[in-house]
């Protein structure tokens, strides 16, 4: 599979661009759209979501003990994240991962 970008509108963009990646980021920001999941396989993907100014990653590669979420301060930190992923250089070290609970 390819890498696949779904937003919660339907909107589907097979390999995205950091470019389009941004725009529809930026969607999420204004409330435009809830979350974003890319996906490469089944059961391996990222999502995220916008709070009350805060941006959720998860992201997971298998089963349930690989599903992991970080939270992030902004859309650049959450662009850096998502762009990463789907280019396989996950930031492992940049970003504070912790196992989501069940």
């Amino acid at each position: 599979m390819a890498v696949r970008l779904t937003a919660e509108s339907g909107a589907i963009v097979e390999d995205p661009s950091r470019d389009v990646l941004a725009d529809l980021l930026g969607a999420v920001g204004r409330g435009e759209e809830a979350y974003l999941i890319v996906e490469r396989a089944e059961d391996t993907f990222a999502q995220v979501t916008q709070h009350d100014e805060r941006w959720t990653v998860e992201r997971r590669a298998g089963g349930d003990e690989t599903h992991e979420v970080a939270d992030l301060a902004d859309l650049a930190g959450a662009l850096d994240v998502l762009a990463a992923w789907i280019d396989g250089s996950d930031p492992e070290t940049t970003v504070d991962w912790r196992p989501l609970d069940g």
